[in-house]
This record gives C-alpha cells, sequence and structure tokens, in this order.
C-alpha cells in the first residue's frame, strides 16, 4: 500500500514533501520550497534566509516515524502505523500520540473546509503545497499546479526602478567604509536607508543605535543635491529589528493593532520625510504573523490597516510620498501577507530573491549540503506563490545580492552542488561574518587567486568556486545577473533592488555587472559641480593664490640651473626677469617663484616691439613688469626674448588652470542682453563681439552663484591706452578697444576688463595641539616613538643622557610575539635621540638639518629641511628610521605566513616558522666568517637586519624628524592583520575614524577649531612629500639596498632562509604601494566626509572649511611611492 503524506517539520518551519511506501523508507520530493529561521547577521542584513529544494541534489533522510513516546515533531497524530498524519487512517482507532491534532487545510481541518495560504494546493490528506501530490489527485481546493502569470503594467522592464539600498552603518565601517556620495547614484533611480528604527515610547522614526549620528539622514538626503531625479526612501525595521526578546521586537504588531497609535506612527513618519525631505518609506517587518518571530495571526489584516493609515496621511499632505514593503520568497513567512491587501496602497513590494541557502540549511529538512543562495530555479518557484493571488509582476521589484554564501566543505575533492558541508566558511577580512563574503571581498580573493575558475549553473543562473582547498562560495556575474534579469523581463517585473550597494567593489563592478556597463561612477565626482558657490569659493581662492601673495622675484642674478639658490623651499620657478641680468650669461636671471602648492599652470612675457605696452590676455593674471623680462630659456615663453623696451614695460601673466572653472557658470550676453533670474552681472561691455551698434549695444557677463565668483569688474585704459593693464590683485576677464564704451584706444591698444576673484582664505595651522582630540600624539619625555601600535621593541631615547652614557648602554632586550603556532623573538638595536642625535664623532656623519612640516596654512603639506637653529620654537623632534623598524617584523610574518602586506600570496617560499625560532634571535656560528656590524652581535641574524635601520654608531640614514610627522608616518607604515594572523592590506589611520567624525561633528557645530581636522589629513599628505624629498629618498634606498646585503648573507648562511632576499623584494615593493594607496584612500575619504558635513552648511567656519578641503584635495596626486631603486642581488 503507497500511502502519500506531507510532514510538517515544525521544528525547522519547512514543509517538506515525503513519499512513503511500504518500505518505510522516505524520501524527499524535489519541487517544493521551505522557510527557515535563522539568527540575525552580524551585517544588519535584511536576512531572509530561505530553503527552496533543487532536484538534482541529495538529501538528508529525517526520521519521521513516531510512537507513543516519541510523538510527531510536527505536531501531527501519531498513527497506529507509527507515521505521522491526518484524518482518521492517523487520529482514529489505535493512535499512539497527539490524536487531537487538525490539518492544515481541507476536511481534516479545525474549521473543515479552510483554504490554504496564497492560493496553494489542499491535498487529499490536507497539507499544503504547490506540487503535484498536492495539486492533483485528490486535491481538495485551489487544485491549480502551475499558475498563469498576470498580466504587466509596465511590460516588463527591471530597469524600470534600480533601487540600491545603503547601510547606515557602513559610513563609519573601519573596513571598507563607504558614504552615500560614493554611491554609483547615477544608474540608481532609488536609494534606500537602511535601516531607520521605531522609537518604543513616541514611535518616531529615529537611528538604528546610539553611535549612528542623525546626521548621516541629512547626508543621504542630500544626495538629491547630485542628482535631483533620485528617490530616497528610508527603510524602517529590518532583520535585527524583529529579533525576539529585543525591545523593538513587538513595535510593528504593537502599531499595527491600535488605531491610535497607527495615526500617531503615519504622523511621525510623515514628519521625519518631511524634516529630511525623504520621497518615501520602505516597510521590512521580518515577519508579521510567523510564531518564530513572535508573530500573532492578527498581524495579517493588521499590517494592511497600517499600510492604509500611512497612505491617506501620505496623501492629505499634499507630497506624493512612496508606500513599499520587503517581502519574502519562503512561503513560510510568505503565507502571512495578504499581498492584494498591501499593493492596494503601496506602490510597490521589494522581492527578496536571495538568501535562498546558506549554512542555517544545516538545520533543516534539506539537510548540509552546499548550495547557491541565488538560485533562480529556486525564484521561479517563489514568484508562482505571487501569481497564485494576482499580483501584478509590474508592482514586483525583483532582489540581487551584492554578496556571496560561503561553506566549508565536508570532503574537498567534493565540490559540486549538493555536496555536504560542515560549518559555515570562513569570515571576511572586513566583514568578519562566518558563511558570508561580501562583493569586493569575492573580486579580492578571486584578483589575488588569478588560477580560481569560477563554475556556472546555467540552470540555477548562479557561479560557484572553491577556495583555500575547502571552501566553497556562490555568486553573481555578468552572465549569470543577464539571465535573471531575461527571466524577469520575460514575466514583466518592474523593477531590480541591491543588497547591498555599499558591498560592491569601490570601482561597482558588480553595478556594472548587474546593469550591463562597461564602467560606473560615483556621485563624489559631482559633488563640486552641484554644490556651486562652494565650488566657486574654493576655485576662487585658488586663482588668487597664484597672485603676488604667493609668489616673488629674486632681487639677484642665480644660476638657473641650479635649484638650490633659485626658489626657496616650497616654492617653484614659473619664470624669470632678465632685467638686472642683461650681461649676465644665458643661464642667469632674477627667479620668479610661487608657492608650489598653488603655482599657476603656465606663465609668459607679454609685450613686444620698441613700445612694449605689455598686457595680459584674457584669464591671465599679471604678477610682475619689467623691461626686459625672460627670454626662452628653460622652456618659458615671451612673446619678444629679452629684448629691451624703448617705452613700456613687459608683463608677466600667468594663468591658473582653474581659472576656466571659476567662470564655468558664467556668460556674455549678446547685445542689449540681460542676466536670467539667478543670475548676476558682474561686468558689462559695449561691442565684444563687433555686431553692437549705438542703437543695440550694452553686454552683460552673467554669472550664477551666491557669491558670485568675480568682483570688482571694472575696464582700465583712457586715451592712448599706455595704463591698460590689471593690478597684480586682480584677473583680466577681456581686454577690447572699446571696453565699455564707444570711444576705443589709440595705437591699436586694448583696454582691460579687471576683476578681483572671491575667495576665502585657507585655514591655519598653527599650533594645533593634536593631543588634546587622539593620545597617540601627545608628547612625553620620550621623545622617540611614543606611538604604542608602532613602539614594536625597545628603543632609547632620553635626552637628558649624553653619548658617552649611550655608547655604555646594554643593547635593548629581545621581545616576543606570536605568528599563529611559533613564538619568534626580535628586537630593535639602541639609537640615539633626537636631542644627541648630532653629537659625537658619529654625530658628524648625520645630515645637519631639522626635517619638519613648515607652513602654517592647513592647506599646505611642504616639507623643510632647515638648519636646527633656525627652527622656531614649539617643535619636538625624534630620531627617525627613513625605514620603519615594523619593516622587519612584516618581513618575518609575510616569510612564514607567504601573505604580502595587500594580502596577496607571496610568490617566493615561505620560511618554516621553526626556522626563525631556531635561528632568528640566537648566535649562529656560522655567521662568524660574514663581515661585522657597528652594534650588536654580528652572529645573531636579528642584529644584522636590524643594524641596517641605523643605531648609536651607525647614523648615516637617520634624520632629525619632527615628531608630530614621524608619528603619522608609523601608523601608516604599520598594516592591519586578518584573524588568520596574515596581512588584510590596511594601514592604520593616521586618526581613529571615530575620533575624526566626533571632532568633525564638533568642529561643524561650534563653526571653530577647524584646524584640528585638516592637520591629521595634510601631515598625512607630508609624509609622502617628506619620502619624496631627495635627502630622505637617498637615504631610504641606502636602508633597502642593506637589508637586501645582509638577507643574502643570510641566505648563504641560515639553515632555511635561501628565499629571504626574494622575500624581501617582494615584501618592500608591496609594503610602499599598500602604505601610498592606503593614505590616499583615507585623505580622500576624510575630505570627502568634510564636504558632505559642511554640503549647504551655515556654521561661521564653512567658507574656510570648504576652501582648505578642495585645496588639500588638489594634492591627493603627491601621494605616491617614491622612486624607489629597484632592488637587485
Amino acid at each position: 500500500l503507497v500511502i502519500v503524506a506531507l510532514v510538517l517539520l515544525n521544528a525547522s518551519r519547512s514543509a517538506s514533501h515525503i513519499l512513503l511506501d511500504n518500505t518505510s523508507q522516505p524520501s524527499l520530493d524535489t519541487d517544493v520550497d521551505h522557510g527557515i529561521t535563522h539568527s540575525s547577521s552580524s551585517r544588519h542584513s535584511h536576512g531572509h534566509r530561505h530553503l527552496h529544494t533543487h532536484s538534482s541534489l541529495v538529501r538528508r533522510e529525517d526520521d519521521h516515524t513516531c510512537s507513543t513516546s516519541k510523538p510527531c515533531t510536527n505536531g501531527a497524530c501519531c498513527g497506529a502505523s507509527g507515521f505521522c498524519g491526518y484524518g482518521p487512517t492517523y487520529c482514529g482507532e489505535g493512535c499512539l500520540s497527539n490524536c487531537d491534532a487538525s490539518a492544515e487545510c481541507g476536511k481534516y481541518a479545525s474549521t473543515p473546509g479552510t483554504k490554504c495560504p496564497l492560493n496553494t494546493c489542499c491535498s487529499e490528506f490536507g497539507f499544503c503545497g504547490t506540487t503535484s501530490e498536492f495539486c492533483t489527485g485528490k486535491c481538495q481546493s485551489n487544485c491549480i499546479l502551475k499558475p498563469p502569470v498576470p498580466s504587466s503594467h509596465n511590460g516588463g522592464d527591471p530597469f524600470a526602478k534600480v533601487i540600491g539600498y545603503y547601510e547606515g552603518w557602513m559610513s563609519t565601517s573601519k573596513c571598507h567604509p563607504t558614504l552615500p556620495a560614493e554611491l554609483p547614484l547615477g544608474i540608481l533611480t532609488h536609494l534606500y536607508f537602511a535601516f531607520a528604527y521605531i522609537d518604543p515610547k513616541s514611535y518616531a522614526i529615529t537611528t538604528m543605535s546610539s553611535d549612528m549620528p542623525e546626521q548621516l539622514f541629512t547626508q543621504v538626503a542630500a544626495m538629491k543635491d547630485l542628482k535631483p531625479s533620485l528617490k530616497i526612501y528610508v527603510s524602517l525595521g529590518g532583520w535585527t529589528f524583529s529579533d525576539n526578546d529585543t525591545v523593538t521586537q513587538p513595535l510593528f504588531g504593537e502599531i499595527a493593532a491600535d488605531a491610535t497609535k497607527r495615526r500617531t506612527f503615519a504622523s511621525n513618519t510623515l514628519k521625519f520625510l518631511d524634516t529630511y525631505g525623504f520621497d518615501g518609506i520602505d516597510i521590512d517587518w521580518e515577519y508579521p504573523g510567523a510564531g518564530d518571530r513572535r508573530g500573532k495571526p492578527r498581524d495579517t489584516d493588521n499590517y494592511v490597516k497600517l499600510l492604509a493609515e500611512l497612505r491617506n496621511t501620505f496623501d492629505a499632505s499634499g507630497r506624493k510620498l512612496g508606500i513599499t514593503f520587503t517581502a519574502p520568497s519562503s512561503y513560510w513567512y510568505l503565507k502571512w501577507f495578504d499581498l492584494p491587501g498591501l499593493l492596494k496602497y503601496a506602490d510597490w513590494m521589494n522581492f527578496m530573491t536571495y538568501d535562498l541557502h546558506g549554512e542555517w540549511d544545516r538545520r533543516n529538512a534539506i539537510g548540509s549540503i552546499v548550495q547557491a543562495h541565488t538560485n533562480l530555479t529556486n525564484i521561479k518557484e517563489a514568484a508562482d506563490l505571487l501569481w497564485r493571488v494576482g499580483t501584478d509582476p509590474g508592482k514586483v521589484v525583483m532582489g540581487f545580492g551584492f554578496y556571496g554564501r560561503t561553506f566549508k566543505l565536508k570532503d574537498s575533492s567534493c565540490t559540486a552542488p549538493g555536496c555536504p558541508f560542515t560549518t559555515g566558511g570562513t569570515s571576511g577580512p572586513c566583514t568578519h561574518t562566518s558563511g558570508y563574503l561580501a562583493y569586493y571581498e569575492i573580486q579580492d580573493l578571486l584578483d589575488k587567486n588569478p588560477h580560481i575558475t569560477p563554475v556556472e549553473d546555467k540552470e540555477a543562473a548562479v557561479l560557484h568556486f572553491t577556495y583555500d582547498k575547502d571552501q566553497w562560495i556562490s555568486y553573481d556575474d555578468r552572465t549569470t545577473f543577464k539571465r535573471k534579469l531575461d527571466w524577469a523581463r520575460s514575466v514583466g517585473l518592474g523593477g531590480s533592488l541591491i543588497w547591498a550597494s555599499d558591498q560592491d567593489t569601490y570601482d561597482f563592478a558588480a553595478h556594472a555587472a548587474l546593469l550591463g556597463k562597461a564602467n560606473v561612477t560615483s556621485a563624489q565626482e559631482k559633488i563640486e559641480a552641484k554644490s556651486l558657490s562652494v565650488t566657486q569659493d574654493v576655485l576662487a581662492k585658488s586663482v588668487a593664490k597664484s597672485l603676488d601673495e604667493g609668489c616673488y622675484r629674486g632681487p639677484e642674478c642665480v644660476d638657473l640651473d641650479n635649484v638650490q639658490v633659485t626658489c626657496d623651499r616650497g616654492y617653484t620657478l614659473v619664470g624669470y626677469d632678465k632685467d638686472k641680468c642683461r650681461k649676465a650669461a644665458k643661464n642667469y636671471g632674477q627667479p620668479i617663484c610661487c608657492d608650489t602648492d598653488s603655482a599657476p599652470s603656465t606663465c609668459q612675457w607679454r609685450g613686444g616691439g620698441s613700445d612694449c605696452n605689455g598686457q595680459c590676455h584674457t584669464g591671465e593674471i599679471k604678477l610682475f613688469s619689467s623691461g626686459t623680462g625672460g627670454g626662452d630659456y628653460k622652456g618659458f615663453k615671451s612673446e619678444s626674448g629679452t629684448s629691451h623696451c624703448t617705452r613700456g614695460t613687459k608683463a608677466f601673466c600667468c594663468t591658473d588652470s582653474t581659472f576656466d572653472n571659476l567662470t564655468t557658470d558664467c556668460y556674455w550676453t549678446g547685445c542689449d542682453g540681460s542676466c536670467k533670474d539667478g543670475e548676476v552681472s558682474v561686468a558689462e561691455a559695449s561691442n565684444l563681439n563687433g555686431k553692437c551698434t549705438v542703437f543695440h549695444h550694452t553686454m552683460h557677463y552673467c554669472c550664477k552663484g551666491n557669491p558670485v565668483p568675480l568682483k570688482d569688474c571694472h575696464w582700465v585704459g583712457k586715451g592712448d591706452c599706455g595704463d591698460n593693464t590689471c593690478s597684480s590683485t586682480e584677473v583680466t576677464l577681456a581686454t577690447d578697444n572699446q571696453g565699455n564704451s564707444f570711444t576705443g584706444c589709440g595705437w591699436w591698444r586694448k583696454k582691460a576688463l579687471c576683476c578681483t576673484p572671491q575667495g576665502t582664505a585657507a585655514a591655519s595651522c598653527a599650533n594645533v595641539d593634536l593631543c588634546k582630540i587622539d593620545s597617540d600624539y601627545c608628547d612625553t619625555t620620550s621623545l622617540d616613538t611614543n606611538y604604542k601600535k608602532r613602539d614594536l621593541e625597545e628603543s632609547y631615547d632620553d635626552e637628558d643622557h649624553d653619548i658617552h652614557s649611550i655608547e655604555r648602554r646594554a643593547a635593548p632586550a629581545f621581545r616576543a610575539f606570536d605568528i599563529r603556532q611559533w613564538t619568534i623573538r626580535t628586537r630593535a638595536l639602541s639609537w640615539p635621540s633626537s636631542g644627541v642625535l648630532f653629537k659625537g664623532k658619529a654625530g658628524k656623519k648625520v645630515l645637519q638639518k631639522s626635517f619638519l612640516l613648515g607652513a602654517s596654512s592647513c592647506a599646505r603639506a611642504v616639507i623643510e629641511a632647515l638648519d636646527p637653529d633656525k627652527v622656531g620654537k614649539g617643535y619636538s623632534f625624534d630620531t627617525e628610521h627613513v625605514v620603519e623598524k615594523a619593516f622587519i617584523k612584516i618581513l618575518i610574518r609575510s616569510a612564514v605566513t607567504g601573505v604580502l602586506p595587500s594580502g596577496s600570496l607571496m610568490q617566493s617560499a615561505i620560511i618554516d616558522g621553526a626556522k626563525f625560532v631556531k635561528y632568528w634571535d640566537k648566535p649562529l656560528s656560522a655567521l662568524s666568517r660574514a663581515p661585522s656590524i657597528v652594534d650588536g652581535d654580528s652572529l645573531i641574524p636579528n642584529d644584522r637586519l636590524f643594524s641596517t635601520l641605523g643605531t648609536v654608531n651607525n647614523r648615516e640614514t637617520f634624520l632629525r624628524t619632527e615628531k608630530m610627522l614621524n608619528i603619522v608616518k608609523g601608523k601608516i607604515f604599520s598594516i592591519g592583520l586578518n584573524k588568520d594572523e596574515t596581512f588584510n592590506g590596511l594601514i592604520y589611520d593616521p586618526t581613529d575614524s571615530t575620533v575624526f567624525k566626533r571632532q568633525l561633528t564638533l568642529v561643524s557645530k561650534t563653526g571653530t577649531e577647524e584646524a584640528t581636522l585638516f592637520e591629521f589629513i595634510r601631515r598625512a599628505i607630508g609624509v609622502w612629500n617628506y619620502l619624496n624629498h631627495p635627502e630622505v629618498l637617498s637615504r631610504v634606498d641606502t636602508v633597502r639596498e642593506n637589508l637586501l646585503a645582509e638577507t643574502i648573507v643570510l641566505a648563504k648562511t641560515v639553515p632555511g632562509f635561501e628565499s629571504l632576499p626574494a622575500i624581501l623584494k617582494e615584501v618592500d615593493a608591496d609594503w610602499y604601494k599598500v602604505a601610498a594607496s592606503g593614505t590616499k584612500d583615507w585623505v580622500s575619504d576624510k575630505l570627502m566626509l568634510i564636504t558632505l558635513q559642511y554640503l549647504g552648511s551655515r556654521a561661521a567656519n564653512a567658507e574656510v572649511v570648504q576652501t582648505t578641503a578642495q585645496l588639500l584635495k588638489n594634492q591627493l596626486d603627491d601621494i605616491v611611492v617614491p622612486a624607489l631603486k629597484k632592488l637587485q642581488d
């Protein structure tokens, strides 16, 4: 006798089809969907993890037998046969336990004739399902095996809406931080902020947690300034919000069940949307009705009432505000949603067609087998549930996951879908969540392992691959996204949602793949263009900095080929004047030098002939005048060489590349023209185009912006117009014979239209005490290397000791650090403090200069090398190891783990950690034949390498460097670690992100102390100006070459160290690249934070902050790896 029955697995909340035959061997049916509970993700994700079985997969066969002492796990009757079911056969005569149980539907339900949720089929035995076992034969109701797809109102365009979810906590993430402006807004139609919470007392909308600033709402809303067509919604709730035993868990049900509370909530929601300028709300209730989420049956109807209240409140406001809700693809959870009722008031539903499988499968009937989390076959089955209740496909937005689900395989040789797993995969280096990798982590993994070839499951439209021997992951790419989109078009779905946009790579590989784009850019590039007043002010100052306040003409004739005598440190040669040097050699002249940070892009001497009358052209600034000018020497330009003027003078005119940007939104009208609304006429002309007449004249130069970029515009030149040049504080806007009158100049000369750029000076960073903000910068009696993360070894640095006491001091003790199972000991050799660095015989070999960030302007990161006696008061100095001591410890870690600072795999052979334990800190007689070292023990490998960095008696490569700059350098060149003690490719931030953001909030609120923000940033830039200084770079190369030489010695003498030279070369190159790219990312991120904070700000310091931020941004390209010598054996 064959008995067909469905056994509900209450323990896991899945509905599994069980086919029982007379051998009593259960086998799971393959075509139905199941739901599952799970714990919340540490990433606060939607948390929708749904189980869908697949016909090709091997399954665990659970025991569904029962007895008197073993009731049915699903609560059904235990029949006399020892199997579970409903009706007289199981609940009647001979029933062993649970004999009063009733079926889910049909004639054996508690209310006979009950139909299944979502119009699913009610089988002969009272179970709800969607396959032939339920929908054919003696099916009791809703007996449709394959429901037809309803017609779509939008014709099927999955890009009609492209919704990007933004996880608010990613703005403060220490790993892969992402700001709203860094998202690819250009390809999004909607931006959803996830998540906001509900205050349990007032029912007002608030932040998820106290450490998420409310200002983030403003920053997200500001994205509409960058893309006015963008719709911004707040997503309310999320998986964690409805976690059991939390204060927020009952709120949705509590509010929905009470009319007064619904009105209060709707009113508060409208207030929130109006306050921040959001366009709608997305309700993410996870989940109404579900018992495992403390839901109640009443939630189904009340949810509809809640959306109705929101719709009525929104419509009454006069604003066209949107309402959406998220819906799971799991039958267990979806059955509690009245989709037709909800969609009567909501604009569309966001269908979460991801997390279909994961490590949680091991707790359910499907068992511990690997399956893809975005399986198209399962997605189609889930969509059939929507069609059963007549859902318009055009009101369904399909979900795409920008992440992968990972597993640890039980058998590394079994890698196909359906193979068994033991646990979730290893945590990602940034997401730190077992069983999960963000898209950027997947791409990084593939980039570092080019041998990996992903396998495509065409039927499921998903990719999978294995890595690290036993790790398995599924994810999507351009091909599989397209397969899913093709199906979405075929059924007429109304859009696409992305969970989550911030999980993509910084170059938006996943967005480009989904949208079929060649490349995608962030909104960040548009901020300056959209923030017009900010940008014009910044650019105006950039032009003004090119005026005479930032340039000078040397009083003496000097050799222009000698960079030591042409310009002061921090200034660039932009031209020369031969006026006082006419009898000197061709290569001699008076140098014209400008501040390097703001030097004009091009300069030229204007004016020629005997009657020179030099006049600058449009967009140029007159810096100096001369009767001779400069020639064409060294590439500098002149209209007339160095011939001397008989009458008049030549003009040294410069143009700044930012001038064109400054006047981007300015233009000349036609004759009798006028400026448009919102524009200001800053200058007038009579007949610039040669088409105006006395009856139709006057052209206006119209500009947008508040303030406008130019002021005090006026024409100069009268009579014969011999005085037709602008002053050195003005820019030439135009030249014309008539100017603003109908009386022209004689001698074919032209009048000049002179304007003053409106600009704000950069902030001053003089006397900034970083210690008040970050304790890492607090000065102590220990003047050298006080930074805790950087202080890897004992140091000696007491300024009160003289050189003789230093020489008598014993070598520092070894200090241990762990690498996996090995404990390795290192020590740095003693070095002199900055106070005695120049003393004694060894001190005479040190460069007698002090390196510091000399300028007081926060917008300048220029390094100065001054004579020690010329350094002003208030500075503290360190003895600077030009190659950080941390490098040797980093070298050892890479040698043992095979992982470079960037996280990439090393190509050289690794060294057994046991070899370092055995040999590194002990004298080796084999080294007695090697050259001795000045300090330390020549027989100890550790001492040989550390001696190359500099010691008490080996000081040639030391430099006396400003302490604050040294601390920042130390942080930048320290690399973070993964949990497995390998490098993660991330530098230590110059200051903690939390500290910086707290200070940014304070500065913007008080409108003061802006220098406390910029000092960190300019010093980070200054580190790279320091490393690129010729004196510093030459010493860096010396240390690197000495390090290589010592590793070669060790490779020849220490057993197992043969690959150390090759490892050093790999680590050396990788280390500098990581430090430079990490610095550039950090500086860019912090400048963007400042820009967003002050977007539309009315703070007292808004102008100076915006100006300084832009000027520092212009220096990002200064953060580059120095031109290091190539290390050769």
